[in-house]
């Protein structure tokens, strides 16, 4: 490896490079693009990683900073999707110091869609987002105690009626944000995505993307799958997990799963971490089992006690550039999946873990399939588990991202 002259000189002699990281926040995300891959890295012997501590602020707020003169020690730093000029000032003072620089975007942060509560930070449209305080309003309206401005607004709970007068100054930032974001790309020494479309959608900017794909640490799963969230017996769980922000992705298939139920008195559709959005099934409530926003261990624990695994995603640009993570989760269960064409088809082919549905009738057809044969649905499990451990875990891929950082350093 070449060594920087001047400041960098006194870093330690070492084989493998040295690089502190800085994720953009400290959940999936963080994990998945930054936390995950640097410790599979390690313990590859590829790299020496630093993980600054989480400092607490005054208001709550977590959050993981890098002092200027820490870049001084290491070969390599790590930034994700951060848009603030603080980050370019640390790029600058890196560049001083040899440190390479790495910016991961792993989101169409351009394409976020004026129904996500994520347009306030990245929307364009002033309209648009004076609008969406209603917009989310009408989305949620029926999940109680679940108020538009807790969704929108930031934690001093502005009044709802607020909204449209501050959508100016929303989207001005959302714009500041938008250009950080080409500002810090174009800066770093190199910019890695999750996926082909994100290459696309960032190419604009920056020819000389590199894809890192997100994979799966089996390690976070091994208990889970040793000791699965317990069902009655008999009941067949239909299962989805995840956040408020796929309301519009359950819908899709909403009246698919509420006809598959119907005819299929033991089956249940288990609805974890969005509870609210049992409204969406409600011909089928008594065969409906929701739970709440839970810890990730519990999370999985569900996960690997789904008998079918539902993967839907809306055919939107924004959806088209994410990762098929929730398909990897469910196939290192041995839990079956059928999943939509959008970003999950290509996986559940390859890894024939389960079937792809593109119209409502398909994911009857489908779902039908797997809920009368167990065969099928355990064949299709092991082929998953299969493909996943041997093929998409941060382990196997260590040296992806080893690769794309050696360009910095050689």
């Amino acid at each position: 490896m070449k060594r920087a002259t001047g400041a960098a000189t006194h870093r330690a002699k070492t084989d493998k490079p040295r690089i502190i990281a800085l994720p953009g926040d400290l959940s999936a995300c963080g994990y998945y693009r930054v936390f995950a891959p640097l410790a599979a890295m390690e313990r590859a012997g590829l790299a020496e990683v630093h993980r600054p501590e989480p400092t607490v602020g005054e208001d709550g707020h977590v959050d993981v900073r890098i002092n200027v003169e820490d870049l001084k020690d290491y070969d390599i730093a790590v930034f994700q999707r951060q848009p603030e000029l603080r980050i370019l000032a640390l790029f600058g003072k890196a560049r001083q110091y040899g440190t390479k620089t790495v910016y991961d975007v792993d989101d169409d942060l351009f394409g976020v869609p004026p129904n996500s509560p994520a347009y306030l930070a990245y929307g364009r449209d002033w309209r648009k987002v004076g609008g969406l305080g209603k917009l989310i309003g009408r989305t949620y309206h029926e999940f109680p105690p679940v108020r538009s401005e807790q969704i929108l607004l930031d934690p001093k709970k502005r009044e709802y009626a607020a909204l449209e007068h501050a959508a100016h100054d929303w989207t001005d930032q959302a714009r500041a944000n938008c250009s950080g974001i080409i500002r810090n790309m174009r800066a770093a020494d190199l910019v890695t995505v999750s996926t082909e479309r994100l290459k696309h959608v960032y190419g604009k900017h920056r020819s000389d993307l590199v894809i890192l794909r997100n994979q799966i640490e089996p390690r976070d799963w091994a208990g889970a799958i040793e000791d699965p969230y317990p069902k009655p017996e008999g009941e067949l769980w239909i299962g989805w997990a995840g956040t408020r922000t796929h309301y519009a992705d359950l819908k899709e298939i909403a009246r698919a799963v509420v006809v598959v139920l119907q005819r299929n008195p033991n089956t249940r559709l288990v609805l974890a971490g969005f509870p609210e959005a049992k409204v969406l099934f409600h011909e089928v409530a008594a065969q409906v089992v929701t739970f709440d926003w839970m810890p990730i261990t519990d999370y999985r624990r569900i996960v690997a006690a789904f008998d079918i695994a539902l993967a839907p995603l809306d055919a939107i640009k924004f959806n088209e550039a994410k990762s098929d993570i929730r398909v990897l989760e469910a196939a290192l269960c041995g839990v079956p999946v059928v999943a939509s064409e959008t970003t999950y088809g290509e996986t559940v082919r390859v890894g024939n873990c389960g079937l792809v549905a593109k119209t409502p009738q398909k994911w009857i057809g489908h779902l039908e399939r797997l809920v009368h044969n167990p065969d099928l649905r355990k064949q299709m499990g092991k082929n998953g588990k299969r493909y996943v451990t041997r093929e998409r875990t941060y382990d196997a891929n260590a040296w992806r991202w080893a690769e794309a950082y050696a360009q910095l350093t050689n």
